[in-house]
């Protein structure tokens, strides 16, 4: 049986969901604090890699390793193919939008309605 304070209590409750949340909670409050942190976590990683020689000597090691992957990555032809769909893809997408293309992407829109320049030989897979 349902008492009066109890359907009180469910009442209140139901309102509270329905109110949107308090003005402190918004949205744009919260994604504020959520760019404030992410550079303030990033000043922190930045800050423990120039101080700390292991974290140091880890993060080159890293480094090397990405970017020696990347130039192994690119000499596949498929791979670069997929890359320029997303990349063309996701041009049309922010023009449709509305929104600005980042400075490379600009380049890369431009450079696509430029004539073709000769292209330059492979070493690997192609």
């Amino acid at each position: 049986m349902r008492t009066p304070a109890r359907l009180l209590g469910l009442a209140l409750l139901a309102v509270g969901l329905a109110l949107p949340a308090a003005a402190d909670d918004s949205l744009e409050t919260l994604r504020q604090e959520q760019r404030k942190l992410a550079a303030a976590l990033h000043e922190k990683r930045v800050e423990l890699i120039a101080k700390d020689e292991a974290i140091r000597d880890l993060h080159r090691k890293i480094m090397a390793l990405h970017k020696e992957m990347a130039v192994r990555l690119d000499n596949h032809r498929e791979l670069r193919d997929l890359v320029k769909q997303m990349r063309e893809l996701e041009a049309k997408i922010r023009r449709r939008e509305g929104t600005p293309l980042p400075p490379a992407e600009a380049a890369d829109d431009i450079a696509d309605k430029a004539p073709e320049a000769p292209a330059t030989p492979r070493t690997q897979d192609e």
